[in-house]
């Protein structure tokens, strides 16, 4: 799912229709002081969902030559990959079976893991994605942990 959202009231009050329909049905609220973002229910915080620019050349290469192997989605993990033009999309299954030479764009990948006691964690990855669901992780950039989840 490609979400593209943009602000504003001037924007809202010029168009016929609600802002959060005309880019997709899975963006249910946009509130313009802070861009707060609702996909498919969950509060999506723009600010931690920012693409992160890194030397991907190289890693995108060893990908494409086999030399990375993409990681397993996790049962109990939420995923979400954040392109360089903003674009975030929820990743909920990868076509592990399928073969077919990967496209993999540079992405910062987001992985959100609920634990039983309501505590959470979060850790921001470097990294590719396929339009196939693969996603290959290239260095943390960033780890988050909350003893209740704020998500």
């Amino acid at each position: 799912v490609g979400v593209m959202v943009l602000g504003g009231s001037a924007l809202a009050k010029n168009l016929d229709g609600p802002v959060n329909m005309l880019f997709s049905d899975k963006v249910d609220f946009v509130e313009e002081e802070n861009l707060t973002v609702y996909l498919e229910g969950e509060k999506i915080e723009s600010d931690t969902l920012q693409y992160h620019d890194f030397d991907s050349q190289k890693f995108i290469s060893e990908i494409i030559a086999g030399e990375v192997a993409p990681i397993n989605l996790e049962e109990n993990a939420q995923y979400y990959a954040v392109f360089e033009n903003g674009t975030i999309e929820e990743i909920i299954a990868s076509n592990n079976g399928a073969r077919h030479n990967h496209n993999p764009v540079p992405a910062t990948i987001k992985k959100h893991i609920k634990n039983k006691d309501g505590s959470c964690k979060t850790t921001y990855y470097d990294g590719a994605k396929c339009s196939c669901g693969q996603i290959w992780k290239y260095s943390i950039i960033d780890e988050e942990t909350h003893k209740v989840c704020p998500h």
